[in-house]
């Protein structure tokens, strides 16, 4: 059963800075005997003890520290600060340690480090000129130390930033060096490649998001890569605007859904860099029912402390370096509050969402954004990542057909049909389905006439490509298999919750609630129409979720496959899900395969 708190209607400033109050409170009883340390539950993540403890503690400083800053009071902050004094003090049992290469501890250092900076009336001043020196001191070890190739170059940038506005010891050669190497990451308009992933929420939750920070802190000590930074926030919001449906959900994708709210951070984050990407009235309405969605989710404990899960609690969903207070990365959403209440991003009339395209192609995400009118559901067509066995699920999380804000996605509880996590995606058994494989380590990616394509190889002597396009408000999934032996498929659809109101198998190949339905349809190949029923725990959105699903056998050589999937928020009649397979034409010669519907060409590919 999750806390009940009362977050009010979360439409001003006040009623945000209450929320915030309210999310830190539950926190307090669990602060280590030493201080310097949030302990929640005995679920330490891959980096263990105490540096799980200090996740918790420095996590919590992204919500206190922008209710600080905008004037807003919170009774225990003294907490932390002497926390801070402890956990950097090598004489006292709650020193944090010495920092090694790569090391987890180098993720915590920004909250901190932007504490001390941006409110050093209560984490700073305060200090004794000893104090001072151990803090900085042990922030600094970074520079001396290897970190990660990727987004946390970020961490080391903003710590050396708020270290020089804290006029002590920092290295503008690391700092220099940090910020060029993320330069090399930004491919363009705004998206970056974070290790070898695009378009998952590191970008706008990291990238952009630390990218906005630097750039409100050195407006005037580094006002070119500033505005750089700025301008590279206006691009990216005009992409990113695509990926939230009308209620404030968003489309879930790639690894750490864990942080929920996080997802739309950026939208604070603009204003905190005072960066109009869209009109502060649409900024404003995309943040606050981003925020109004997730906090009307069962995503606490009894207690009121953040679990991990998505829509709940469902630790399947986690990575193996999630530790009981990570989730805690959700309070960057909370930036906003560090804004006086006469800021025009708090003074603008919230709007609804722009006018949008209803596909927007994506390619320096690798994917396809899709907005149905008449339902509103977004979706995301997924090129497929040259990803491989990291991070956990990494199939489930970054090599499915589709994304869907309101039907989320799956995870494997196991490798055999019912256990597979095999909705929304395309997968094979050689093995007459005891194990499938699913989509992943995917070969030329692209996004080219509005299709999207991508190769993958399940075994070594098995290719499959698998193209995908839109066909609102469905999508048409193509899949060409060529294998030397038998192989059995399976292409599954969206699920939905088999235990909601209104429940209802439609046929063998729809199912529908009051709140929405979901269909799948075989357009060539002759396969079985059937329902699978997910393990439960292991999707994102439903506790016990069922989605319907194509299984075939294939004989050895080339097989050619044409599917069409669909779901639409809305109970579902059999007369709808009846209507959506129809009208098709597929023809497959010696030359080519054509998809037609109405007498229109949507897809020719070459045999």
């Amino acid at each position: 059963m999750s806390h009940s708190f009362d977050f009010g209607p979360l439409e001003t400033r006040a009623e945000l800075a209450d929320a915030a109050r309210q999310m830190l409170t539950p926190l307090l009883p669990y602060f280590t005997p030493e201080g310097s340390g949030i302990r929640l539950s005995a679920l330490a993540g891959a980096h263990g003890e105490p540096t799980a403890s200090l996740e918790t503690f420095s996590r919590a400083l992204w919500g206190l520290l922008p209710l600080l800053m905008g004037g807003s009071e919170f009774p225990n902050a003294d907490l932390w600060r002497r926390g801070i004094v402890a956990g950097t003090d090598p004489e006292h049992p709650g020193y944090w340690g010495t920092l090694c290469s790569c090391d987890q501890r180098q993720v915590e250092q920004p909250a901190i480090a932007l504490a001390l900076a941006l409110k050093p009336g209560v984490f700073w001043e305060p200090l004794s000129l000893a104090e001072r020196d151990r803090v900085a001191a042990w922030l600094y070890q970074t520079n001396g130390v290897d970190i990660v190739d990727s987004n946390w170059r970020w961490f080391r940038v903003l710590v050396n930033a708020s270290l020089r506005k804290l006029g002590e010891k920092w290295s503008l050669e690391q700092l220099e060096s940090d910020l060029n190497r993320i330069d090399e990451f930004h491919l363009v308009d705004g998206w970056y490649r974070d290790e070898n992933r695009i378009g998952d929420y590191y970008i706008p939750m990291a990238m952009q998001f630390y990218g906005l920070l630097y750039a409100k802190l050195a407006e005037e000590v580094d006002p070119v890569r500033s505005a750089e930074l700025k301008e590279r926030a206006t691009c990216f919001a005009k992409d990113f605007v695509h990926w939230f449906s009308d209620d404030g959900s968003a489309v879930p994708f790639g690894r750490s859904l864990i942080y929920r709210m996080a997802q739309g951070a950026f939208w604070g984050a603009l204003p905190f860099a005072n960066v109009e990407a869209l009109p502060w009235g649409e900024i404003k309405g995309l943040y606050l029912r981003h925020l109004r969605w997730w906090l009307a989710q069962p995503i606490f404990t009894e207690s009121g402390v953040l679990t991990i899960g998505y829509r709940f609690l469902n630790p399947a969903m986690g990575e193996s370096y999630n530790a009981h207070g990570s989730p805690l990365w959700a309070l960057k959403a909370l930036l906003p509050l560090a804004l006086p209440g006469d800021h025009p991003f708090w003074q603008a009339e919230e709007q609804d969402l722009p006018a949008r395209s209803a596909v927007s192609h994506q390619p320096l995400a690798g994917m396809t954004l899709c907005q149905d009118a008449a339902s509103g559901h977004v979706f995301a067509l997924n090129q497929g990542q040259p990803l491989e066995g990291w991070p956990r699920h990494c199939a489930h999380k970054y090599g499915k057909c589709a994304y869907s804000a309101t039907f989320g996605f799956g995870v494997a509880a196991g490798a055999s049909a019912g256990r597979a996590g095999l909705d929304c995606t395309f997968a094979l058994s050689d093995d007459g389905g005891r194990h499938f494989r699913l989509r992943e380590k995917c070969e030329s990616p692209a996004i080219e006439n509005g299709v999207l394509s991508s190769i993958w190889r399940p075994w070594p002597d098995v290719e499959v490509r698998t193209w995908l396009l839109p066909a609102l408000p469905g999508h048409l999934r193509i899949h060409r298999i060529r294998s030397p032996r038998e192989l059995r498929s399976s292409d599954g659809g969206f699920a939905i919750d088999r235990q909601a109101p209104g429940f209802a198998e439609l046929s063998d190949h729809a199912v529908t609630n009051d709140a929405m339905g979901s269909a799948i349809f075989d357009l060539h190949g002759q396969r079985r129409q059937t329902l699978q029923i997910h393990e439960p725990w292991h999707h994102l959105m439903w506790f016990h979720a069922v989605f319907p699903v194509l299984f075939g056998d294939h004989p050895p050589g080339e097989t050619w496959l044409a599917t069409y999937v669909s779901g639409w928020p809305g109970r579902w009649s059999d007369e709808t899900a009846a209507g959506e397979g129809t009208g098709w034409d597929i023809e497959v010669t010696d030359a080519a395969i054509v998809v037609r519907q109405a007498d229109k060409e949507l897809f020719w590919a070459p045999v």
